[in-house]
Parts: structure tokens; sequence; C-alpha cells
């Protein structure tokens, strides 16, 4: 059976990045990583982007999605002050508010996860970002 790759299936919509684990204790950028290896040429955009298995219940972390390191003003996906508060156990999900930028076609550039209020204690979360490559025919 062949590998099937988000290259793949231009327009639909599908899983694009993850980050399994982000730390929900520091405020430094995470990277999501994308399933589909080279990202260079890549058009996409983001549907939703789901964040579930959090190892603890996240009382205080916030924090947003951005388009490139360093939470870039032009480049909020979900906003800074996101919270993570209805994460209390591993079993809930939570649906990101994305901003008109979510909608925007991004290229060759990976979502950022970065918190603006840290957990205050050692916690891990996954983020699933899904939506629909522009490349191609679709």
């Amino acid at each position: 059976m062949a590998l099937i790759v988000p290259r793949q299936y231009p327009g639909f919509d599908q899983l694009l990045f993850k980050k399994i684990s982000a730390n929900m204790n520091v405020t430094t950028d995470q990277t999501l990583d994308y399933l589909g290896g080279e990202l260079r040429g890549l058009r996409y955009f983001i549907d939703r982007i789901l964040v579930t298995n959090a190892s603890l219940d996240l009382t205080t972390a916030a924090g947003g999605v951005y388009n490139a390191i360093s939470k870039p003003a032009g480049g909020i996906i979900v906003a800074a002050a996101q919270a993570y508060s209805t994460l209390t156990t591993s079993t809930v999900g939570l649906d990101l508010t994305l901003t008109a930028l979510g909608k925007a076609i991004v290229e060759g550039a990976a979502p950022v996860f970065s918190l603006t209020t840290a957990q205050g204690a050692a916690a891990t979360a996954d983020i699933l970002a899904f939506g629909r490559i522009m490349n191609g025919q679709y």
C-alpha cells in the first residue's frame, strides 16, 4: 500500500501540522511539524487547530499561534489571549479561535505555537492543525 502524504490531496481538509507534547510551561516558540515533508513552495490555509491530551488541568496557560517565529504582530493565527483552561483532562479537546489570518493562504512556513502565560508547572498538550493545501489541482 502506498504512503499518502498531504500534498497528494490539494483542496481537501486534512491534518497538516502537529506538535505532540507541546510544552505548556514555557513562553518560547514551538514550531508545529509539517506531516508532508518539504515546506518550500507549499501554499495552505488553516481550517481548525485542535488542542487535546493535556497532561494536567491547564488553569493558567494562555497564548497563540503565529505564521512565523517571535510572535509577529501581522502574523497572528490565534490570538495571544487564547486560554486553555477548558483542558481539564487528557480526554478533553479545545478548538482554538482562529483570527482572519487563520483563513489566509500561507506559503512555505509552518505555524508557530507560543504561550504568553505559562502554566506554572510541568505540563504538555498535543496541537493538531487541520487545513487545505492550495497548490496544484483543487
